[in-house]
């Protein structure tokens, strides 16, 4: 399920060349997004205070539309290390007709402290835009189905089927500077991940920003010396291109 969910990743990140490549006559487009450093105030299986690193990108070109993210949370206190989290999903949508899409999506996560050795997903299906008459605002709404592997510490790696339901509003009330919302559920017969983000983006200066954000991720099975609820508030000083 590891490499699964590797090669799906960079075959989403790479979809986009492929589709470049057919219209050569039409100029590539930039990658916008977001990346930088910030500190981290952490609650749950976790309570500590570090540094993290994030990236959020998208690119739009005709029909297609990808987004990769990734971030990390690595920390030690007197020595010890108390914190550490690898993160990375990307995804490619397909628009076919109107505001409707096909979707395709890989994730990837390595979460030291949450009991289990990794979670990793891979899922397909419909996403519909709303709000698309609003140059400022998007509503993308996203359902479907893949497989998730995950290994618990100390045990074998296991495999299911699970249901994803998905949801992400981004409100750009001014230049560099954005909220957005997500919601999101992994469905699964052994276990449910459900995740909220909330996120602000405030422009400093240039292409400077500060952003804020909420992460709560709700885990339904977890071990017994661990909570099912953790917490991220993070304040991120980013660079926005």
């Amino acid at each position: 399920m590891k490499y699964l969910c590797g090669i799906c990743l960079l075959g989403m990140v790479g979809l986009q060349g492929v589709a470049a490549e057919a219209d050569p006559a039409v100029e590539k487009s930039h990658w916008d997004g977001e990346a930088g450093l910030g500190y981290v105030a952490t609650t749950g299986n976790t309570r500590t205070s570090t540094f993290n690193a994030r990236a959020d990108m998208t690119h739009e070109k005709d029909k297609w539309r990808n987004n990769l993210t990734a971030n990390t949370l690595y920390t030690k206190n007197s020595d010890v290390k108390t914190a550490e989290k690898y993160f990375i999903s990307g995804q490619s949508n397909y628009s076919y007709s109107g505001d409707m899409s096909l979707f395709g999506r890989a994730s990837y996560e390595d979460d030291r402290f949450s009991g289990y050795e990794y979670q990793g997903t891979a899922t397909v299906g419909l996403g519909r835009r709303f709000l698309a008459a609003r140059p400022s605002m998007t509503l993308d709404l996203e359902a479907g189905g893949g497989i998730k592997g995950y290994q618990e510490e100390g045990r074998n790696s296991e495999t299911e089927g699970i249901f994803r339901l998905a949801g992400k509003y981004v409100w750009d009330f001014r230049e560099k500077s954005k909220f957005t919302q997500e919601l999101s559920s992994d469905i699964g017969k052994q276990f449910t991940v459900n995740k909220s983000i909330t996120s602000l983006t405030t422009q400093l200066r240039g292409n400077f920003a500060i952003n804020l954000g909420y992460t709560v991720k709700y885990t339904s099975r977890v071990p017994e010396d661990k909570k099912k609820t953790d917490t991220e508030t993070t304040i991120n000083l980013v660079y926005v291109f």
